[in-house]
């Protein structure tokens, strides 16, 4: 007999920015990671435009791509049940190599489903995501201290003041 479905209530976290971004999503526990792909991507306002990879219990999991990275398993086939997860553990997310977006995606709960609701779905959150091709972390605090330093050096009025 299967066990039930429930819901997990994840939170996610991305790292190394101020302030911080936060999204709070329900997904019910036979969750694929491709489908876990989807959700933070639409949560966190990404494009999915950039290669990713999730890490949980020190294995990493996700999507491959053609002269990309290789993964073991089929992302459409490991579902986060799989994983025995218990409230408070954590999963890693990372999106773009490049520009290196850290997420930590921790289970704050784990839910009966309510037979009114459709999952998933994103019930909280704070802040707008960082744009795209940035540079990461460092690259936007970096444009954004070239901006305040070109703002002190205008005595504070634009270009066009």
């Amino acid at each position: 007999m299967a066990a039930e479905e429930m819901v997990y209530q994840l939170n996610i976290v991305l790292r190394e920015v101020e302030p911080t971004v936060w999204r709070r999503v329900l997904v019910r526990s036979d969750t694929s990671i491709a489908l876990l792909h989807q959700v933070v991507q639409v949560a966190m306002g990404w494009e999915d435009a950039h290669l990713h990879k999730f890490r949980i219990h020190g294995c990493d999991y996700g999507i491959a791509y053609e002269g990309g990275i290789v993964f073991t398993t089929d992302p459409k086939a490991v579902r986060l049940d799989q994983f025995k997860l218990c409230a408070g553990e954590r999963l890693q997310y990372e999106y773009d190599f490049g520009d290196f977006w850290q997420h930590d995606l921790r289970l704050e709960s784990v839910l009966p489903p309510d037979p009114k609701k459709k999952y998933p779905r994103c019930v909280a959150g704070q802040h707008s995501c960082l744009p795209e091709d940035c540079g990461g972390p460092e690259g936007h605090r970096q444009g954004v201290l070239e901006r305040l330093s070109l703002s002190a050096m205008d005595g504070g009025h634009g270009a066009d003041q």
